[in-house]
């Protein structure tokens, strides 16, 4: 007979391992290629990291338009400007503005023939109709839930208002959980890249945040969609951490670091970070991770540090973490602040 305090620990393992099958799943080949691109990137192996590009995109998924401009990026500093080319066309091709192209790390794109070439081709262009249409929809629900809000900017729960909000914002939630179920989760690839050329999608990142954990308005829990978005690789992996912060209130099941820029009295800055993670705890979440398609700590710890020095590689974190910008007096109130070199 199996004692009763052994009993408990099976069931207890067996249980866990249902909720989360971290021990079988595996992250998805596309993600492990393009996390190994930008690190070969920031290790200025360009010519290996186009290699994990070009293998990532052979896979014959999604290709996610962050990544064909990074690509682009690296053939830039190899010194192919047809290779560059080529990349900036599948990416104009889903609505990206070439204008929007950082001139300065692309200077030599932005002189040759090939840019002209395809300044001319995406003049008109409109992207796919069923993305137009996609895009369209979201940007109409992103209207109505800002109409009364905008109102009375930053004192809206505090006018007449107030309950109408409060109604808009349920029709709006069912109105998005009715658009993941049909057409997928909100991304590029439903709605094309915005005007903006940003590669994620403002609208229905608002209506999230207003079903977000304690909100007042809040009739859907999205955190179960979103993580299912990022596990089937719908949505970018940090992208949909943030929007799955949002929705449950809960960071401490992927890990997370907070960085800052400490402004100095010459005006130069000297970066810090402030490590949340307790060693016993890392490959538990690196596991967590791993599922949902995110790098290992150790990698995204070296990506961010890269990050918040240099404004050329687009990692998708841009959107999904926060580097705060504090002078030398205010950084003193944080414990445990360490320095980066």
């Amino acid at each position: 007979m199996i004692p009763k305090e052994k009993t408990l620990r099976i069931a207890a393992a067996i249980f866990l391992n249902i909720l989360f099958g971290y021990s079988a799943k595996s992250q998805n080949p596309y993600f492990e290629l393009t996390n190994l691109a930008e690190l070969q990137f920031i290790d200025g192996n360009y010519r290996e990291s186009l290699k994990s590009y070009n293998k990532a995109f052979a896979l014959g998924k999604n290709s996610f338009g962050k990544d064909l401009y990074n690509a682009a990026l690296c053939s830039i500093r190899i010194g192919d400007l047809l290779l560059c080319n080529n990349f900036l066309d599948s990416l104009c091709a889903r609505g990206y503005k070439l204008n929007k192209l950082n001139k300065k790390h692309f200077s030599k794109f932005h002189k040759s023939k090939y840019y002209k070439a395809l300044s001319k081709k995406y003049q008109n262009f409109l992207i796919n109709e069923v993305l137009i249409k996609n895009n369209e929809y979201l940007q109409g629900i992103l209207k109505d839930d800002q109409y009364f809000r905008l109102k009375n900017p930053g004192n809206y729960r505090n006018t007449e208002f107030v309950g109408i909000i409060g109604l808009i914002d349920s029709i709006n939630a069912y109105k998005l959980l009715n658009f993941i179920e049909t057409k997928g989760f909100p991304s590029e690839f439903t709605c094309g890249i915005d005007e903006t050329s940003s590669f994620y999608n403002f609208a229905s990142h608002v209506i999230l945040m207003h079903q977000a954990f304690g909100s007042k308005s809040r009739v859907i829990n999205f955190t179960e969609t979103v993580l299912n978005a990022m596990e089937k690789g719908q949505v970018l992996p940090h992208i949909g951490t943030s929007e799955y912060v949002i929705s449950s209130r809960r960071d401490s099941l992927f890990g997370r670091d907070y960085y800052f820029r400490v402004k100095q009295d010459d005006g130069t800055y000297i970066y810090a970070y402030l490590g949340d993670t307790k060693n016993d705890k890392e490959s538990w979440i690196n596991t967590n991770r791993k599922r949902y398609n995110l790098e290992p700590l150790a990698d995204y710890r070296k990506k961010i540090l890269y990050w918040i020095k240099n404004d050329d590689l687009i990692f998708d974190f841009i959107m999904g973490e926060d580097v705060a910008t504090f002078s030398k007096s205010m950084i003193k109130h944080f414990k445990n602040i360490k320095y980066i070199e």
